[in-house]
């Protein structure tokens, strides 16, 4: 997932900085120190990206901006993988019912696991018919180090 870039905004009278994401179009919030507004950030970027997914709306791209007052706000992994799964949700076509029938036969899987077993078999039915409601993909595997 690319990052969103945050504007910066240093508060000339009270102090500290107001930060806003231009992409989005709504939302703000503030922070004494630069560290503080950045984490004050990430949790305006997961709420804002939250409502996004609850209302079902494609998340809008990343606009590439310059300036030093923009600044670039990480996901945590958990959430970026969230943003990443959405968006490839949305772009195969499929149907909430569809998605929810998704089974793993037989497999006792963590997070990761399931999460690329789950990207794959959305990626594989925006390519094929929507036939097969059960996924028999195997959990990804670490690359081999040459």
């Amino acid at each position: 997932m690319e990052r969103y870039l945050a504007l910066f905004e240093p508060g000339l009278k009270a102090g500290g900085y107001t930060v806003t994401f231009p992409d989005f179009g709504y939302g703000v919030t503030q922070g004494e120190t630069v560290a503080e507004a950045m984490e004050m950030a990430q949790d305006l970027l997961m709420l804002t990206i939250g409502d996004y997914i609850r209302e079902s709306k494609q998340l809008p791209l990343p606009v590439r901006r310059r300036g030093a007052e923009f600044r670039p706000v990480p996901l945590p992994a958990l959430q970026s993988a969230k943003v990443d799964l959405y968006t490839a949700f949305l772009e195969s076509g499929l149907k909430k019912a569809e998605f929810a029938v998704l089974e793993y036969p037989g497999r006792a899987l963590n997070d990761c696991s399931l999460f690329g077993i789950t990207l794959a078999w959305i990626r594989s039915k925006r390519r094929s018919p929507r036939s097969a409601n059960v996924c028999t993909l195997k959990p990804a595997t670490r690359r081999e180090s040459r």
